[in-house]
């Protein structure tokens, strides 16, 4: 083809653009279906369903900022316009990089505020501690080991002679 993404491109590029459409519609139509059965049987909003949405919203944004970056890209690819092209290549697959990472990102975002949460109504205070034995003569190593991901923090000591 003398004009667009060539033979291989134009299918690659239509079909990760309708993958994308087709395999997000589908994630969020199921939750949203899951969602709408669980407001059917409860008239107060759930934890399980303010989670649900949250999934939702991160979902469409991750989605979306795919599809902002990618259609672009596409219809670029018919213009005769090489500087344009190259532009949205190289910004293509660190938009697409970011999409997943934004999941992550946004996920473990909301766990760090669900624990602050959970910390703050039970009046609890994290705080990082490190216990140091006295100092003995004809010590020969101190050896702390934090193990504050698993909510405890515990030492260990070797005092030699």
């Amino acid at each position: 083809m003398t004009t667009g993404p060539g033979t291989i491109l134009t299918p690659f590029w239509g079909c990760s653009i309708a993958v994308n459409l087709y395999s997000t519609g589908v994630i969020l139509h199921r939750i949203w279906l899951h969602v709408q059965e669980q407001t059917r049987f409860s008239s107060s909003l759930s934890a399980s369903v303010r989670e649900l949405r949250f999934v939702m919203r991160v979902l469409i944004e991750s989605g979306a900022l795919y599809l902002v970056i990618t259609i672009p890209h596409f219809i670029v690819w018919w213009t005769p316009s090489s500087t344009a092209i190259l532009i949205f290549a190289w910004t293509n697959l660190p938009a697409v990089g970011c999409a997943f990472n934004f999941i992550v990102i946004r996920t473990s975002q909301r766990r760090v505020e669900h624990v602050k949460d959970l910390e703050k109504d039970a009046g609890f205070i994290s705080t990082v501690m490190q216990f140091r034995p006295p100092i003995i003569a004809n010590t020969t190593t101190t050896h702390t080991t934090d193990h504050f991901s698993s909510g405890r923090t515990s030492s260990t000591y070797e005092i030699g002679q």
